[in-house]
C-alpha cells in the first residue's frame, strides 16, 4: 500500500476492453491514466491507438518501475513519477484535441479531487465509482456491480 493507503489492484481486462470499445481517439488527442499502477491499462490504450501520446501519473516508486519495464518499448507512452497533490499541470505537453483521463480510485479520494483543475475538455473515465457532483454521460455495466465504468464527456 501507498501513502494514500489505496490497495493496488490491476484492472481486469474485460472492463478495459468495454471501455476501449467506446473511445474514438483522434491523433489530437491524449490519454491519461492517473494512478496507472504498472501499466497495465496504458499499455491496452497504447496498442490499440499507436499514435495518441499515453501517460501514466503514479506515486509509488515500485510501481513506476513495474510500468517503466512493461511499456519500455512503447514509444507513445510516458510514466511520471509524481504525487498528484503536488503536481503542476501546466507540464503536461499541450493537448490539442481532448484529454482522456482515466481514475480507479476509491470514492474517499474521488470525493478530494478537483475535477475542474485540468480545464473543459476532458473525456473523465471513472472505474468503480461515480465522480461526486458529476452526472456520467455513458454507465458501462459488467457482469459485477463493482467493475462498473462511468464516463463523463465535455458538454
Amino acid at each position: 500500500m501507498n501513502e494514500y493507503t489505496i490497495p493496488f489492484r490491476e484492472t481486469e481486462d474485460d472492463v478495459i476492453e468495454k471501455f476501449l470499445r467506446r473511445l474514438r481517439l483522434s491523433n489530437e488527442d491524449m490519454f491519461m491514466d492517473i494512478g496507472c499502477g504498472n501499466g497495465v491499462v496504458l499499455e491496452k490504450v497504447a496498442k490499440r491507438f499507436p499514435n495518441v501520446p499515453c501517460i501514466g501519473i503514479e506515486i509509488d516508486p515500485t510501481f513506476v518501475e513495474d510500468a517503466k519495464k512493461r511499456l519500455g518499448t512503447f514509444q507513445n507512452i510516458t510514466i511520471l513519477n509524481k504525487d498528484l497533490r503536488q503536481m503542476n499541470w501546466s507540464d503536461l505537453p499541450v493537448c490539442n484535441g481532448l484529454l482522456y483521463c482515466f481514475v480507479a480510485w476509491t470514492k474517499k479520494y474521488l470525493e478530494c479531487f478537483d475535477f475542474q483543475q485540468l480545464g473543459a475538455r476532458i473525456v473523465w473515465i471513472s472505474f468503480k465509482h461515480e465522480i461526486p457532483g458529476r452526472t456520467f454521460t455513458e454507465k458501462i455495466p459488467s457482469r459485477y456491480p463493482f467493475n462498473t465504468v462511468y464516463m463523463y464527456r465535455p458538454v
